[in-house]
Order: C-alpha cells, then sequence, then structure tokens
C-alpha cells in the first residue's frame, strides 16, 4: 500500500510498554497509508493474543528523517543514493 521505496530497507524499532499496552516506534519517514496500516495491524494483533480490548492499545509513532538515521557507519541517505545508482 502507498510509496514504497525501490528497495526495502528494515529500520524501524518497536518497542512495546507492557504496563500501558503501549507500542512506540521510532523509524524512518513513513508515507500516512503505511502509518494507518501499521497503527491498525499492531493492535489489530495485540488485541487478538493478549484478549485485550483494541481499544486499550496506543501506538506512536517517530519518525526521523534519512539524514539523521545511520547503518554501518552510513547515512540512510546515502545508502539509499547508493541504492540508487
Amino acid at each position: 500500500m502507498g510509496e514504497k521505496p525501490e528497495k526495502e530497507l528494515s529500520l524501524c524499532k518497536v518497542e512495546m510498554v507492557f504496563s500501558k499496552n503501549l507500542f512506540q516506534i521510532s523509524c524512518f519517514k513513513l508515507s500516512k497509508e503505511q502509518k494507518k496500516e501499521l497503527i491498525h495491524e499492531l493492535t489489530e494483533v495485540a488485541a487478538k493474543i493478549t484478549k485485550v480490548s483494541k481499544s486499550a492499545f496506543t501506538v506512536l509513532i517517530e519518525e526521523y528523517p534519512d539524514e539523521n538515521i545511520g547503518v554501518a557507519g552510513d547515512t540512510l541517505e546515502h545508502i539509499k543514493e547508493k541504492i540508487k545508482k
């Protein structure tokens, strides 16, 4: 759904705070559609597995620009530029 990069780069961190039923996600920029799907799917799966109402879950997404993410000593911005070539 929505925009997709030419090659997928898995750089999201998902943390769940169980005492608060809270998912905290730190990742690169996502489209509105990707965020909507991520929030929906995380909530659906968590509610199904834990048998807790979907209304009890909160999802927070914190996005970082590509130049603020480093992988193996390089910025994500530079890595994406190299992939495009």
